[in-house]
C-alpha cells in the first residue's frame, strides 16, 4: 500500500469519504419534493416527463455501480473515488445552472455516473486503513450515513426547494470541492490488481440487465404494468442468467461466484433489498400522504415528516457505535421488527380525520428507529466477510441490491395505492404493502440466523460463516 499522511488518521479520512458519499445518497431522495418546482420553471407538466429527473439518476447509478467497483479493485480505489466525486460535482453544477429541462436531465445523468464511480470505491479506499477488529464498527457507521442520507432527503429537499430548487444541486459543489482537496492528503491509494483482463463484456451485460430492470420498474406506474414492463424484466433476467453462466467459466469474472457462496451473503442481500424497498416506499408514501391527501405544502410536509428521519439518524448513529459490541445480525433483526411494527401501526391508526400527534407520529417514530437501527447493521452483515481485494466490488453489489430493492418497493407501493383516488384508504393499503416488505426482510433474516446457528455451522476454509454473518465470538 502506498503510504500517505492519512494512514495515521483513518477516522478523519473516513469523515471525508463519508461526507462525500452522503451527498450521492442524498441526491437519490432529495429531488423528489422539487420535481414540481423544476417542471413549473420549464413548463413541463407531464408526469412521465417529470419523472425522468428521478429515473435517469436511478437507472445510470444502478447500471454503472458494479463495473465501477471492478475498476476500483483493478486500477486503484482512491483514484476512482476522486474521479467519481469530480464527475458528480460537475453534474451538480450542470443541473444547478441548467437553462433548459434537457440540461437538468443531462446534469442528473452526469451526477449518477459520478455517484456510481465514487460510492463503492470510497468505502473500499478507507476500510483498509482500519484494523480487522474495527471493521464491523466502520461498516456500521457507513450504514448510518446511508440511512441519514436517505432519511434526510425529503425534509432537506423541501427546505431548499422553498428558496430555490437549484440549491438542491448547487449545495453539493462546495462540499464536493473541499472533499476532493482532502482526498489525496488523507486517503492512501490501494494496491492495484495484476490479473487476467476482467470480463468487461460481462460487465456491460450486467449493467444493461440492471438498467433494464430499473427502467421497467420506474416506468411501471406510467405504463400500467403492461407488456413493456414485463419485457424489461425478461430482458434483465435473460442477461442476468448470461452473466451468471459467463462468471462460472471466465478467469476473472465481473462478480466472482464465490462471493455468493459465502454463508449468509445471498440471503442477507435479499433481506437488505426487501428492507430498502420498504424504507424507500415509506419515505415516498409519507411525503405524498401530507401533500396529496392532507393538502399541506411542500415545506409543511417536509417539516411534518422530519421527526421520523431525525430519530432514524440518531438510531443509526447509536447502532453504528454498537456494531463492534453486538452482532450485526442481532441489531438488524431488532431494527427490522421496529420497521414492521411502525408501518403496521400507520396502517391501523390512520383514518379520514387522523390527528398527526396521535396517529402518524408514533408509527413514523417507531419505523424511523427501526430503520436507523437496521440499515447500518445490514451493511455490516453483508460486507464483513468480503475479501479485502474485493471490497469495492462487494460494496457495489450491496448498493445494486439496495437500488433494485428500492425500485421494487416503490413500484409495489404505487401498484397498491392505484392512481385514481389518492385517499386515506388507498394509503392504508400502501402502508400494509410496506409492512409486508419489511416482514419479508424479517423472515429472511431469521433464516440467516438459523443457518448461522452453532448447530449448523461448518467452519471450513471455503465457508467462513461467522465472519459473514457477524455472529463471531469476540476474543
Amino acid at each position: 500500500m502506498t503510504r500517505t499522511s492519512g494512514v495515521g488518521r483513518p477516522w478523519l479520512a473516513f469523515s471525508v469519504a463519508g461526507t462525500a458519499i452522503y451527498l450521492t445518497i442524498l441526491d437519490l431522495f432529495i429531488v423528489n419534493v422539487a420535481v414540481g418546482s423544476i417542471g413549473s420553471e420549464f413548463g413541463v407538466d407531464s408526469v412521465p416527463d417529470l419523472s425522468w429527473v428521478l429515473t435517469v439518476y436511478a437507472i445510470l447509478f444502478a447500471a454503472v455501480l458494479i463495473p465501477a467497483g471492478r475498476l476500483g479493485d483493478r486500477l486503484g480505489r482512491r483514484r476512482m473515488f476522486s474521479i467519481g466525486l469530480a464527475v458528480f460535482v460537475i453534474g451538480s453544477l450542470v443541473a444547478g445552472i441548467a437553462p433548459t429541462y434537457t440540461w437538468v436531465l443531462t446534469g442528473r445523468a452526469i451526477q449518477a455516473i459520478g455517484a456510481a464511480l465514487a460510492t463503492p470505491n470510497s468505502l473500499g479506499a478507507v476500510l483498509p486503513m482500519f484494523t480487522p477488529q474495527q471493521r464491523a464498527t466502520v461498516l456500521g457507521v457507513w450504514g448510518m450515513i446511508a440511512a441519514s442520507g436517505a432519511a434526510s432527503g425529503p425534509p432537506l429537499g423541501a427546505i431548499l426547494a422553498q428558496a430555490d430548487w437549484r440549491f438542491i444541486f448547487l449545495i453539493n459543489i462546495p462540499v464536493g470541492v473541499v472533499a476532493l482537496m482532502a482526498i489525496p492528503r488523507l486517503i492512501p491509494e490501494t494496491p492495484t490488481e495484476r490479473k487476467t483482463a476482467a470480463d468487461w463484456f460481462g460487465a456491460i451485460m450486467l449493467g444493461t440487465a440492471i438498467a433494464a430492470l430499473t427502467y421497467g420498474l420506474a416506468q411501471s406506474e406510467t405504463w400500467g404494468w403492461d407488456v413493456r414492463v414485463w419485457s424489461a424484466v425478461v430482458v434483465a433476467l435473460a442477461l442476468g442468467i448470461g452473466v451468471a453462466i459467463r462468471s462460472r467459466s471466465h478467469p476473472n469474472p465481473v462478480i466472482e461466484p464465490d462471493l455468493f457462496r459465502r454463508r449468509g451473503f445471498g440471503a442477507a442481500m435479499l433481506a437488505m433489498a426487501a428492507f430498502w424497498g420498504a424504507f424507500a416506499a415509506l419515505l415516498l408514501a409519507s411525503s405524498l400522504y401530507f401533500t396529496a391527501v392532507r393538502g399541506f405544502g411542500v415545506l409543511e410536509a417536509g417539516l411534518l415528516m422530519a421527526p421520523g428521519p431525525a430519530v432514524s439518524a440518531v438510531a443509526a448513529a447509536v447502532a453504528g457505535r454498537m456494531a463492534g459490541r453486538i452482532p450485526p445480525l442481532t441489531l438488524a433483526l431488532a431494527g427490522t421488527v421496529g420497521l414492521v411494527l411502525g408501518t403496521a401501526l400507520l396502517a391501523l391508526s390512520l383514518g379520514e380525520a387522523s390527528g398527526y400527534a396521535a396517529t402518524f407520529l408514533p408509527g413514523s417514530l417507531l419505523a424511523g428507529i427501526g430503520a436507523g437501527t437496521a440499515i447500518p447493521n445490514l451493511l455490516a452483515l453483508t460486507l464483513v466477510g468480503v475479501p479485502p481485494t474485493r471490497l469495492s466490488t462487494g460494496v457495489a453489489v450491496y448498493t445494486v441490491f439496495r437500488q433494485v430493492g428500492s425500485a421494487v418497493g416503490i413500484a409495489m407501493w404505487v401498484a397498491a395505492i392505484g392512481t385514481v383516488s389518492l385517499g386515506t384508504a388507498a394509503f392504508r393499503a400502501g402502508w400494509w404493502v410496506i409492512a409486508g416488505l419489511a416482514g419479508f426482510a424479517l423472515v429472511t433474516l431469521v433464516v440467516v440466523a438459523w443457518r448461522a446457528s452453532p448447530a449448523r455451522v461448518n467452519d471450513t476454509p471455503s465457508t467462513p460463516p461467522r465472519a459473514a454473518t457477524g455472529l463471531a465470538t469476540r476474543k
